[in-house]
């Protein structure tokens, strides 16, 4: 996202507002308990922002079992 963009601070406001959601059901300050698939959902959606405002990006996941990369390799047995 380019720093000159003139809603950059309206993104801003948007991610602390959702960041302070997340938190607040994450530290259970509610006494509530949010389903899970909602509190997956909610944490996905939040860390794929910060991702896409920070530029980050995954080249690998090596789970057991499971590996997805991005890298064209042909040393998979």
């Amino acid at each position: 996202m380019p720093e000159d963009a003139p809603d950059r601070w309206f993104r801003k406001a948007i991610l602390l507002a959702l960041f302070l959601v997340w938190s607040i059901l994450v530290l259970d300050l509610t006494g509530a308990e949010p389903d899970p698939p909602l509190m997956y959902g909610l944490t996905g959606v939040l860390f794929l922002i910060i991702g896409r405002m920070w530029d980050v990006e995954l080249e690998e996941i090596d789970l057991p079992g499971i590996s997805i990369g991005t890298s064209d390799r042909d040393d998979q047995d």
